[in-house]
Order: structure tokens, then sequence, then C-alpha cells
């Protein structure tokens, strides 16, 4: 362990579990579902936003290539995922909602031209599927919509860890549901993050619950039924009253 906290040793682990996870990947197939009818990732560079997605299935979106800034905690692992994230061609941000996060918001901003923010919002060590107010903030700051994605495999494999976090067995297949844009207005009062907080996590429940009843049946799910299902679009924000909407 003393080893693994070592520079040399820690890229040399980054770029060996990347390599491991390039192949992995490889072997998958994707299906896409967006809620707004658009193709994701956006194009960074004319619509930049935030992705959300469980520290459960963090796993999904390791081989999709995006311009991405990926926002990873202090805690003492948080060097081994940020060097296998950069081998992967993801940039990366130290930080979490609890430790470091105004710095790691500060960099952020300077960092992200030309590319999103990925956030997981429960991690880095939950509770499971509660999202923190750093994703609030984060998207607040940097003026950019939050999309949700929802993510079942088809088989998998859970591991017993806090997150329960799911691995597609090799040559399964990946679901992933895209939500419609969240806009979070710029002068939204900071006392009512935890409302804030609780539609957003109950949309994202919503919209996972899509993607692995999805990855169970194979059904594509009808646009139609997708929208009743995770509610209209939401837009947090104040009103001119000051409350919330």
């Amino acid at each position: 362990m003393v080893r693994l906290r070592q520079p040399i040793f820690q890229e040399m682990f980054g770029l060996a579990a990347a390599s491991v996870i390039r192949l992995w990947h490889s072997t998958l197939r994707v299906r896409t579902l967006s809620l707004d009818s658009t193709r994701h990732p956006w194009d960074p560079n004319r619509r930049p936003c935030v992705y959300a997605i469980w520290h459960d299935s963090i796993f999904a979106v390791l081989g999709a290539r995006a311009k991405a800034v990926a926002l990873i905690s202090q805690h003492h692992d948080g060097e081994l995922i940020a060097r296998t994230a950069k081998w992967l061609g993801f940039a990366t941000v130290r930080g979490s909602s609890t430790r470091g996060g105004a710095a790691a918001l500060r960099e952020i901003q300077q960092i992200t031209q030309g590319r999103h923010l990925l956030i997981t919002p429960d991690g880095p060590r939950g509770p499971r599927h509660k999202v923190k107010p750093g994703l609030i903030y984060a998207a607040q700051t940097l003026k950019r919509p939050i999309v949700l994605i929802g993510i079942g495999y088809d088989p998998y494999w859970q591991i017993d860890s806090w997150d329960r976090s799911c691995l597609p067995k090799p040559f399964g297949k990946i679901y992933a549901v895209f939500s419609e844009p969240i806009n979070i207005h710029p002068l939204a009062s900071p006392s009512s993050m935890s409302d804030w907080c609780c539609r957003i996590e109950n949309r994202f429940i919503q919209i996972s619950n899509i993607a692995w009843h999805w990855s169970r049946t194979r059904q594509r799910p009808v646009p139609g039924v997708v929208r009743f299902l995770s509610c209209s679009p939401i837009t947090v924000g104040t009103n001119q009253d000051g409350k919330t909407g």
C-alpha cells in the first residue's frame, strides 16, 4: 500500500487499469435513450453541461472518450482513480462536496472550457443514491444544465461494496438513459438546497429504474411512457416572489 502512494507506482497502476478497462469496454455494446431526443454527449463547445451518474454506475462512462472533466474525491484512493481517468482521456479535478469543494470549483471554472463536467453526486462514500449539494453548486456556478445518466447492465456482476457497484460482464450490454436538461437558476436561494437535492434525486432514481427495466426486458422504452414515468422537465430556481419553482 505504501508503494501505491508513490507517484511512479500510481502512474503504472493507472496505465494498467486504463488498459484493462479499454479492452473490457471494447467487448460491450452500448444502447442509449435521450429524453430530449438529442444525441449525447453533446458537443461541449456548443452545449457544455454537468453530467451526473451514480457512483455504482461509473464504469459505464469510462469508455466514452468524451471531452469531460471528472471531479474525483481527495480520499486516499482518489489519486489512483485520477491517474486511471487521465489515461482514459479525462481531465481531472480533485475535490468533493465535503473536501476541497470550493477550491475544486474554482479550478473547474478554469479548465472546463470546451469540456463537460462529470460528477458522481453520491460519492465518494455515500449514502448510496443520495444527491449532495455539490452537484447543485457546480451547475449553478458554471451556469450549465444538469443531465442525469441512468445505467442498466445485462448481464452483470455486483460488488459487495458500500455503493453495491455493478460491472457489466464482458460481451454484455450497457443501457444508458439521459435525462432532459435540468436548469438551475443562478439566483436560486441556498436555503432551498435540500428541496433541489430531493427533487433531482427522485428524478434520478426514476431514470435509473427505466434503464434497469430496459436492460431486463430488452424492450426499448416508448418516449411518451418514459416522459410520463420520469415526470416533466425540472427547472429549479427562484420565482419573482423568492419561492422555489
